[in-house]
């Protein structure tokens, strides 16, 4: 399935194979957004997308599915940063 927070994805998962307990690890950090000012501790600033939402009306939900800029302005091709 797809992880529950975009942290699960630095924190690794667990390698149901290994005996030994070994892990996967996805991301050495989350990376921020760098379109909007990014606070403490809000998953570098990434607007989340559950599974189980559209792409037309993102929703947070249990995983991430998909990230998305939460930044208001438009891209020079005119299309909101958020749709890109």
């Amino acid at each position: 399935g797809y992880p529950p927070n975009l942290q699960v994805l630095v924190d690794g998962v667990r390698d149901v194979r290994s005996a030994k307990g070994a892990k996967f690890y996805f991301l050495r950090r989350i990376p921020r957004d760098p379109l909007v000012a990014v606070k403490g501790d809000d998953e570098g600033g990434w607007g989340l997308r559950a599974y189980a939402s559209s792409p037309d009306n993102p929703r947070e939900g249990e995983d991430v599915f998909d990230v998305y800029s939460k930044a208001r302005g438009k891209g020079l091709n005119n299309i909101p940063y958020g749709q890109w």
